[in-house]
């Protein structure tokens, strides 16, 4: 152990006594009390982030009003030494135990670094937050107070999406859950458990059914979503606990690789599908509108053959690709 990190513990056990003396609570009560509270282990990928945006994420994780947690930092980019360095120093500068940093060998992905991170987890729930995203101070235990029984494998919460529109406006209160549906059916049709930055899972899920699939090129998250509602209940706080800063850009400059992804999931859930016609109607629907947004008008027409075959009078045969149309639209003004 380096002096650096037998330093920051030391630093970190101080302040938490000297909390517990400042509330009147003994040494013993203040340990009793750790003890019982379960570890929550937060995970949180960066790559060739800013420092700055980075440090709003970790600080919003400092802050939650849930003492009992561990941060892991997983750098996915190792080529920018200096940028290790300075994440490295920035992390030290809290002087808290409970954050650690892994540097990773090579570029390997976000999801092969959050495999890596909940790997090196030793908490009994695991969280994840995207490095430019920020938790509000209650998240972690508004989140934990979800789990009312066993059969409840993840929870997850609503969000706002702050910057959406290039930071204009008001920000949008994003609703997650699977209202009328079962969320089985509910997440063949669209993703209603939200983003890494949303949901807490409980390692013995996790490591029953496994991590995020690094094959897949995009909707990683969405993919791991469905494998646990398949086999436990997602339930959902519908308070906003998250600020996602949505770029649109990063969307567009993905087109290829969420497409590949969402045909990836698609193809390991057909079973599910052909149970679920609607949703598969609705799914290639779906993939029209996604299409005409990113001009790529003849895989759209493929898309919309293969709707027509699943559901010829469906009406997402006809509103999903005005919705595209309106979108592209939109983009060219």
């Amino acid at each position: 152990m380096t002096y650096h990190k037998v330093k920051r513990g030391l630093v970190w056990l101080m302040k938490r006594v000297l909390e517990a003396l400042a509330k009147g609570m003994s040494l013993g009560m203040w340990e009793s009390k750790m003890a019982s509270l379960p570890l929550i282990t937060v995970i949180i990928t960066t790559c060739k982030r800013p420092v700055e945006i980075l440090e709003r994420a970790v600080k919003s994780v400092l802050a939650q009003d849930y003492s009992n947690y561990e941060v892991i930092v997983v750098n996915d980019y190792p080529e920018d030494k200096a940028l290790v360095q300075k994440i490295g120093d920035s992390l030290l500068s809290y002087s808290d135990a409970r954050v650690r940093y892994i540097v990773q060998k090579a570029n390997g992905g976000a999801c092969q670094a959050r495999n890596v991170g909940i790997q090196k987890a030793d908490g009994e729930y695991i969280a994840f937050l995207d490095d430019d995203d920020e938790w509000m101070p209650d998240k972690l235990s508004k989140q934990l107070a979800g789990f009312t029984s066993e059969k409840i494998g993840a929870v997850s919460c609503d969000f706002l999406d702050v910057g959406r529109n290039k930071g204009k406006g008001r920000a949008i209160v994003v609703r997650t859950g699977a209202d009328e549906r079962n969320l089985v059916e509910a997440l063949l049709w669209r993703n209603c458990v939200g983003g890494c930055s949303e949901p807490m899972i409980r390692a013995s899920v996790l490591a029953e059914i496994g991590g995020f699939d690094e094959s897949l090129f995009a909707s990683q998250d969405y993919d791991l979503w469905m494998r646990i509602a398949i086999k436990y209940e997602i339930a959902f706080v519908h308070l906003p606990l998250v600020k996602r800063y949505y770029s649109e850009d990063a969307i567009t400059g993905n087109f290829k690789k969420k497409m590949t992804g969402l045909e990836k999931i698609q193809k390991k859930k057909e079973e599910l599908y052909k149970k679920y016609l609607d949703a598969l109607n609705y799914r290639y629907a779906q993939k029209i509108e996604f299409c005409l947004m990113h001009k790529e008008f003849a895989k759209s027409i493929q898309f919309f053959v293969k709707a027509i075959r699943v559901k010829p009078l469906s009406k997402y045969n006809i509103l999903e690709p005005m919705r595209g149309i309106v979108k592209l639209l939109r983009r060219m003004i």
